[in-house]
C-alpha cells in the first residue's frame, strides 16, 4: 500500500507540474493576444504582475503550495548597504531552502528586481514555463553568471 501511495503522490506531482506549465503558457498567449505583450518582454518590467497573476491562477486550480519570490528576498547582506538595517535584513530567505546554490561570481543585478513563482520544488517565470530546480537557472539570472 505504501508503494501505491508513493506512486499516486508522484503522479499528482507530475500532473501539477504539467498543469503549472500549461497555465503559464495560457497566460502568455492571453497577454500576447489581449495586451500585445510578448513572452520576451514580460521579464523586462511586468514580471511582478505576471507572478501575481500566476499565483492567482494556481490557487484557482487548487495548487496552493506556491510562493511568490523576488531576488530582493535573497539579497546578499554581506555586500549590501542594507546589511546594518535590521528591519530590512531580518526577512531574507535562505537559497538552500529553495533548492538553489548561488554560482561562483554571480551577483544579483543592481539595476532591478525580478519576481517569479516557486512551486513543487521548481522556480517558474514567463521565460521558464517548465520550471527549474535552481533559481539561478532561470534565463534572466543565467546572463549574470560569468
Amino acid at each position: 500500500m505504501e508503494y501505491l501511495k508513493s506512486i499516486n503522490e508522484w503522479l499528482q506531482f507530475l500532473n501539477e507540474n504539467n498543469q503549472i506549465s500549461e497555465i503559464i503558457e495560457n497566460i502568455i498567449v492571453d497577454w500576447e493576444i489581449n495586451y500585445n505583450i510578448k513572452r520576451k518582454d514580460i521579464n523586462t518590467g511586468d514580471c511582478y504582475i505576471f507572478a501575481d497573476k500566476l499565483i492567482s491562477k494556481l490557487y484557482s486550480y487548487g495548487i496552493k503550495d506556491c510562493e511568490y519570490l523576488d531576488n530582493d528576498f535573497f539579497y546578499d547582506t554581506a555586500t549590501s548597504e542594507a546589511k546594518n538595517d535590521v528591519e530590512w535584513t531580518h526577512n531574507f530567505k535562505n537559497l538552500e531552502d529553495y533548492g538553489s546554490l548561488k554560482p561562483i561570481n554571480f551577483n544579483f543585478p543592481d539595476y532591478g528586481r525580478h519576481a517569479w513563482v516557486y512551486c513543487n520544488g521548481k522556480h517558474y517565470d514567463a521565460e521558464e514555463s517548465n520550471g527549474v530546480t535552481n533559481l539561478f537557472d532561470l534565463p534572466i539570472f543565467k546572463k549574470f553568471t560569468k
